[in-house]
């Protein structure tokens, strides 16, 4: 009966184990990263993906802002893509 974010223990292994304990965004692996977190929707409590800590605490719940985000690093890219 215990909830994690909504879901149960149980409910939040299978999860991990359906994404191979590989954070759904930058794809490392529990090992690396501690146990993935329960990504979800703070308003709706739409369950997502499993995530690491760097990644969940990465995300805001605004399609605008990531997409700001990208264009304002992507303004960059031909700056980066020469550094290396």
């Amino acid at each position: 009966k215990t909830k994690y974010n909504g879901l149960t223990i149980a409910e939040r292994d299978a999860k991990r184990e359906a994404q191979h304990y590989r954070c759904y965004l930058c794809d490392r692996h529990e090992d690396e990263v501690g146990i993935l977190h329960n990504d979800h929707d703070h308003i709706t409590k739409v369950n997502r993906k499993m995530l690491c800590a760097v990644c969940n605490r990465g995300l805001i719940d605004s399609v605008d802002w990531h997409m700001r985000a990208a264009s304002y690093l992507l303004e960059y890219e031909d700056v980066l893509s020469n550094v290396s």
